[in-house]
């Protein structure tokens, strides 16, 4: 015979469930704020430059804002086109084998489309390694 829980079984579970973590006075320990932080800015004490001295340099965009050139579009476009080119002719070499194909345009189709898309993605992430500098 199948027991069931009824309504005040599941809900004392579920109170319990929910209510432990909130009982361990610990818990929240390194969520807390660091009365350090933020640091504060740092203050260049600079005079400004004179025309006999050197331009300070300018500044530059911190490396994880600056993406750099890389060949993804060119890897889409390579993968994306071998892709509906092996996605056709697998399409229409498999077209009689499960049923007799009476499209076999249509099924060259949807086979280029669907592994082309494939081939894009995969393309584009392969691409995307290689730096153009």
């Amino acid at each position: 015979m199948m027991r069931i829980l009824s309504h005040y079984h599941v809900l004392g579970r579920l109170v319990l469930l929910v209510g432990a973590p909130l009982l361990v006075p610990c818990s929240g320990l390194a969520q807390r704020v660091d009365p350090h932080w933020p640091p504060p800015p740092l203050r260049a004490h600079l005079a400004p430059p004179s025309a006999t001295e050197h331009d300070y340099p300018t500044a530059t965009r911190a490396d994880s804002t600056v993406i750099p050139a890389t060949y993804w579009l060119e890897g889409a476009a390579v993968g994306g086109g071998l892709g509906a080119l092996a996605g056709g002719v697998l399409a229409v070499g498999l077209c009689g084998f499960d049923s007799p194909c009476h499209n076999p345009g249509l099924a060259a189709l949807y086979g280029a489309a669907l592994v082309g898309i494939v081939g894009f993605g995969l393309g584009a992430l392969i691409g995307g390694q290689f730096s153009k500098h």
